[in-house]
């Protein structure tokens, strides 16, 4: 259903949030402290951010996935040809 501009335009998204968590990564590495325990601290925190952004990106995609079986239907009843008018 997805045409190669369709696949062109989701490369371009991830490859911009991709630039965007690595220019973070180069940002923050630069406040890390020297302390090992310090540093081990900083991990259970992480975790739960990374948990929270994997359920926020799971009730996104299963609301993308809700829109588009919403949108295939608007779009059949909008354009699909009768049968009588075939006949």
């Amino acid at each position: 259903m997805q045409g190669h501009h369709g696949a062109r335009i989701k490369l371009l998204f991830w490859d911009s949030i991709r630039s965007a968590i690595v220019f973070g990564m180069e940002e923050s590495h630069l406040n890390l402290p020297d302390d090992v325990a310090a540093l081990r601290a900083i991990i259970p925190t992480q975790a739960d951010e990374l948990a929270e952004q994997a359920r926020k990106l799971q009730s996104r995609d299963i609301l993308i996935d809700k829109l588009k079986a919403q949108l295939v239907v608007l779009i059949r009843a909008r354009f699909v040809v009768s049968e009588d008018v075939v006949k």
